[in-house]
């Protein structure tokens, strides 16, 4: 099998983890949200300086939480895809 096979084969199962295993993903907070609550700080947190076109992995537009996050996580696997893409294209040309 080629690695250009293997790549593709490689791609298509992070993308069906991503799709099926987004949806379980823990609502509970990280590990550093956690940390700021029990330590009692949250609230000094400044205000991000962006926002987050996909706040808690959930799209408002899609009702239904299970598939609103199966298409976080493949709008998410396509994105850094995409950038690890790009990057490849511009270390080739400077070859």
């Amino acid at each position: 099998m080629k690695i250009k096979q293997k790549i593709y084969i490689l791609i298509i199962i992070i993308f069906i983890l991503a799709v099926f295993l987004s949806p379980l993903s823990s609502s509970l907070p990280d590990g550093l949200e956690y940390v700021a609550e029990k330590l009692g700080f949250v609230e000094k947190i400044s205000p991000p300086v962006l926002n987050s076109p996909v706040p808690d992995y959930n799209f408002a537009f899609i009702k239904n939480q299970y598939i609103s996050k199966a298409f976080a996580g493949a709008i998410g696997v396509i994105i850094i895809l995409l950038s690890g893409w790009g990057i490849e294209r511009l270390m080739r040309r400077k070859k």
